[in-house]
């Protein structure tokens, strides 16, 4: 127990006290190699809304492989930035294309991601309306069978209606 206090205190203290002086420290170039110039980045590059609505979209991916590219896009826009691209990638009719889709779950996730792209973005809740997404919105939440579905065809309504009087007014009648 005495050898961890000791080692503890010597550990701690600050030199001028009871810590041995350090040796003094080695210049940036020794502590590591300079990069080359032409070395690729070693990041693999963010997959983009594009990729993700292409996946959903796909007649060969799985249900499983769908879900996740919706998650995926859902967490990504909803950051203002990449919720705006949604228009000049023009990806607003395939997602909304989405919410006729046989599997339930990519249905949902399909509405999932319009409520989080909308949510709090006027400019985003203006390009999504006049595709249709409100009107389609409205379709999911009246025909849709199944309670996943329509719980997020409500959540997609309710960002989208959020602080936005014209559109409530759309809604109402």
């Amino acid at each position: 127990m005495n050898n961890l206090l000791n080692w503890a205190i010597l550990n701690s203290a600050t030199e001028g006290e009871d810590a041995q002086p350090s040796s003094s420290p080695r210049p940036l170039k020794e502590l590591s190699p300079p990069v080359p110039s032409h070395t690729p980045s070693l990041i693999p590059p963010i997959p983009h809304s594009a990729e993700f609505v292409a996946v959903a979209s796909s007649d060969l991916a799985t249900v499983e492989q769908k879900e996740l590219a919706l998650e995926d896009l859902e967490t990504l826009v909803g950051q203002i930035d990449n919720a705006k691209n949604l228009e000049s990638l023009k990806l607003w009719e395939p997602l909304l294309d989405l919410l006729t889709s046989p599997e339930p779950t990519v249905r949902k996730g399909a509405a999932w991601v319009c409520g989080t792209a909308v949510q709090n973005h006027p400019e985003v809740k203006e390009c999504f309306t006049r595709h249709g997404g409100l009107n389609n919105m409205v379709t999911v939440l009246e025909g849709d069978s199944e309670v996943a579905v329509k719980a997020k065809a409500l959540y997609c309504l309710s960002s989208l209606l959020q602080n936005a009087p014209p559109l409530l007014e759309t809604f109402i009648k």
